[in-house]
């Protein structure tokens, strides 16, 4: 029956192919016009849809979580995160204000928030010090009490080292409550040397005022910034990005003044993936391009075939993409690939014609009858590989996927477009110009075989010759390769796919591996402040939970003992700001006068025996001071050299002194009075109350990550976030995948039963396949090359063209089995080895790739196909050989 049913279908494309070639001038014009027709509609109709979330399933109920929680905190969902370092904390805090204050007037943005800025938190910062740490900080500032004062009536820099020579003098007399002048020697150091390299330096009178040095956390500032967001675009929030980079360049944030400022966020992450990958995705295509058409011509040996099947391959590619316009209208991130995978799949329809075609002219048939035979030969193949690949796509559908879901009905309408192209458009295109069967045909005479010819003759020979070896091979190799499966890894880490070399992935590596503050942390919301409360001293027992936050926690604690720190601190710190910005400068001379002074008193300091630290800052100081005075006499210009070292030495002091005064005036603070824009990130719309779940484990360790979620869910299973997201997406994919892939192997198992009414054909197509398989999957962990959430359109690829590969090479067996009984030395193994040729080459170059993401992918695709190849091309032949020799 199944041989009566190819035989029908075989004349049925026969005669079609019949008609083609005698209408192909009408074919060809009309496949013009709706191809001209099917591109504007595309242009005109085809958007993006750049939402890594909605490629998901909303019905999920950790989207309906997330999408709940950015209904309630829209600042919070997919924020910029700008990350200031400055040389001290003064600049950072300066130059977060200022960048703050200059960004609100960017129209592409909708919020910017500076966590801890702000004039709330001038006031009250030191509130949220410990007792301790305030009681140490008035006794330092109770020691550096005469500076400050003395600096109100000469906030110069001769005003400054008159006092710091006072002080020198002070300590040589040994006094045990002298200030110790070591970290301000060095310091003062620090500005001298700069000065005489030309170098830009800041004194952090933050670290002198409280009496400790600042830490690289300390010197840190942030900014949160909800941009204005298009997700109708390849580049959501480029405008955004690109407008804060410009305030960035026009305040001169670069590092170059001591500030440097740096963004990230998963939006930032994307801009800058995505114009990397626009970039080598470019040049990959230019050499994929060029190594297809070479392999092309290799396989069909004429111009003229290559040239019809490529057109024929454009036209289809403009009609899918109709399709993808008309039935969905618009592409994600992942069907967006829909083209690469058509393509790869695509070009295998048109090689099996072609070379068949040219196989038949070869035998001297005149052009019609050659297309009518290779019709009827390959036509019942090709259709029954495009009903097989596209039950592979559209097995994707159903599943929670929806990224890949829509790729599957895409692609999979792509095969029964590519079948219908390459059975008319194909032929009717080889018609307008038949070469006369004399050109084509086989020569007459016989030659002797080149030595090589004969030795791949005999290498094509051997798995038909040893078909028991290479079934104890098969099987040794698929009974290793078990052995590593459970070792197969998806690695659900998005930021490992970017360029690491990416501004925004290095900063947001260094925050997991280093910050105080992970962008990775977890959300949940309660029902009030005083469940918040309750919860958060539950998470925080989590051995995985560095800290739980909530508003509550915005509220300082011994209020009371610490007002009257304060209150203390400002009666005896009256000196103010103001008294230096009046004074009288002094002349250029005194300048130079006080700092000869200054280092000849420094050097009275050698005979401080039991204090060494201070006697080697002082010589460093001396020093530096003396160098200074010799590069500023030798330049000719000391004003300028003076006024230079003035503003690194006391440019930031009169802030300072502002922000201290000011933070001595704090008040009583109460959830009441906290600032609105801090509560309206911690209270929802409906009034829910959030809690802030930070790690306590570098998260960019997937054990720790999946720990973390995990033991969050167990005291808080509404809890969401970033990092919850990721857990979620992992189990919904693979999940997803499992599914697909599961009923689309039983649907065309059944299918290939159904037709072939034999499981020892379908075996023929499905164990090959299988042992593929299991090899890529195992060669993944043995070279480390996890699946992740940018390669698994490899999954359904290399599903179709083992599939293909399979039934192209069975349907050959069971119709036109040759002679010789070697499979290999058919076309259909040459055209099968030229198709898988074809997709490891558009594939290949993405390996080379410094995106791991794009690496990744062409990497385990290149894998995969050669697999493919190898089970079809040895197992398969073996497979049969030992069949027929039964």
């Amino acid at each position: 029956m199944i041989h009566r049913l190819e035989n029908t279908l075989g004349q049925i494309l026969g005669r079609w192919l019949d008609l083609v070639s005698r209408r192909a001038r009408w074919i060809v014009a009309a496949a013009l016009l709706i191809s001209v027709a099917a591109l504007h509609y595309t242009v005109n109709n085809l958007g993006i849809d750049s939402d890594v979330a909605a490629m998901l399933s909303e019905d999920l109920p950790f989207r309906a979580l997330r999408n709940d929680f950015h209904r309630q905190f829209p600042p919070l969902a997919d924020p910029i995160l700008l990350v200031l370092d400055g040389a001290t904390p003064g600049l950072a805090q300066d130059a977060a204000e200022a960048l703050a204050e200059r960004l609100r007037k960017e129209p592409s943005l909708t919020s910017v928030f500076v966590p801890g800025g702000g004039p709330f938190f001038e006031q009250h910062g030191l509130l949220y010090l410990p007792p301790e740490e305030l009681d140490e900080l008035s006794d330092h500032l109770t020691q550096v009490q005469p500076y400050l004062a003395e600096l109100s009536r000469d906030g110069s820099l001769r005003g400054y080292v008159r006092i710091l020579g006072e002080a020198v003098e002070h300590a040589a007399t040994r006094n045990d409550d002298a200030l110790d002048l070591a970290p301000v020697f060095d310091h003062l150091s620090e500005a001298f040397e700069a000065a005489v390299a030309g170098e830009h330096h800041r004194l952090s009178w933050t670290d002198l005022i409280l009496g400790e040095e600042s830490t690289a956390d300390d010197r840190r500032r942030f900014i949160m910034v909800e941009p204005q967001i298009d997700y109708d675009t390849y580049q959501p929030a480029g405008p955004a990005i690109e407008a804060i980079a410009g305030v960035i360049d026009e305040l001169g944030l670069d590092g170059s003044d001591g500030v440097r400022v740096r963004m990230t966020g998963y939006l930032v992450l994307s801009y800058e993936e995505m114009q990397l990958v626009a970039g080598q995705a470019r040049m990959a295509g230019v050499a994929s391009f060029l190594l297809v058409s070479a392999i092309l011509f290799f396989a069909m040996r004429s111009a003229r075939l290559v040239l019809a099947a490529v057109a024929t391959l454009l036209v289809g590619l403009i009609l899918t993409a109709a399709f993808a316009a008309a039935a969905i209208g618009h592409l994600n991130l992942i069907s967006v690939a829909f083209a690469v995978l058509f393509i790869g799949l695509s070009v295998d329809f048109g090689i099996h014609f072609c070379i068949r075609y040219r196989e038949m002219a070869r035998e001297g048939l005149e052009h019609a009858r050659a297309l009518r035979d290779a019709g009827y030969v390959v036509g019942s193949s090709l259709v029954l590989c495009a009903a097989t690949t596209a039950i592979g796509f559209y097995a994707f559908i159903p599943t929670d996927y929806k990224g890949v879901a829509e790729l599957g009905l895409i692609s999979g309408t792509g095969m029964i477009i590519s079948l219908i192209t390459n059975l008319t458009l194909l032929p009717a295109l080889l018609s307008l110009s038949p070469p006369p069967a004399a050109v084509v045909a086989a020569p007459t005479g016989a030659s002797a075989a080149p030595g090589w010819v004969s030795a791949a003759g005999r290498i094509r020979a051997l798995p038909v010759r040893y078909p028991r070896v290479v079934w104890a091979v098969a099987m040794l190799a698929a009974v290793s390769a078990a052995v590593v499966l459970p070792d197969v890894r998806f690695d659900r880490d998005p930021v490992k796919l970017r360029d690491p070399s990416a501004e925004s992935v290095q900063v947001f590596r260094e925050l997991l591996e280093r910050g105080s503050v992970s962008p990775w942390s977890a959300h949940v919301l309660t029902a009030s402040i005083e469940e918040a409360a309750h919860l958060s001293r539950q998470l925080e027992a989590l051995e995985t939970v560095e800290r739980a936050l909530t508003l509550q926690d915005f509220v300082p604690t011994d209020q009371a003992v610490k007002l009257e720190i304060l209150e203390d601190i400002s009666f005896f710190l009256q000196p103010t700001a103001e008294a230096i910005d009046k004074m009288t400068p002094p002349s250029v001379p005194e300048q130079m006068a006080a700092l000869e002074a200054f280092a000849a008193r420094l050097d009275g300091l050698e005979h401080a025996a039991d204090q060494p630290g201070l006697r080697s800052a002082a010589g460093r100081l001396r020093v530096a001071v003396l160098r200074f005075l010799d590069s500023a006499r030798a330049a000719g210009s000391p004003a300028a050299a003076l006024a230079s070292v003035e503003d690194s030495v006391l440019g930031t002091l009169p802030g300072r002194l502002r922000i201290l005064f000011e933070a001595l005036r704090a008040e009583q603070v109460t959830l009441e009075n906290l600032p609105a824009d801090l509560k309206s990130r911690m209270i929802a719309r409906d009034g829910r109350v959030r809690i802030e779940v930070f790690p306590k484990e570098d998260l960019s360790d997937g054990d720790a990550l999946e720990a973390f979620v995990l033991d969050v869910q167990t005291v808080a299973p509404n809890a969401i976030g970033n990092v919850v997201v990721m857990i979620e997406s992992e189990r919904a994919v693979v999940r997803s995948l499992r599914q697909a892939l599961t009923t689309a192997v039983l649907i065309i198992t059944i299918l290939l039963l159904f037709l072939w009414r034999t499981i020892i054909d379908t075996l023929l197509v499905m164990v090959p396949l299988g042992l593929a398989a299991i090899l890529t999957a195992a060669t993944s962990v043995l070279l480390d090359i996890p699946f992740n959430f940018a390669d698994v359109i490899v999954i359904p690829l290399l599903l179709g063209m083992g599939v293909d590969s399979g039934i192209h090479l069975v349907h050959r067996y069971r119709t036109a089995a040759p002679t010789h009984g070697n499979l290999l030395r058919t076309t259909t193994a040459r055209a099968v080895t030229f198709s898988a040729l074809t997709t490891m080459a558009s594939f290949g170059t993405l390996g080379f790739s410094s995106h791991p993401g794009m690496a990744s992918l062409g990497q385990l695709l290149t894998i995969g196909i050669a697999f493919v190849l190898l089970c079809n091309l040895i197992v398969l032949p073996a497979l049969v050989a030992g069949y027929r020799g039964r």
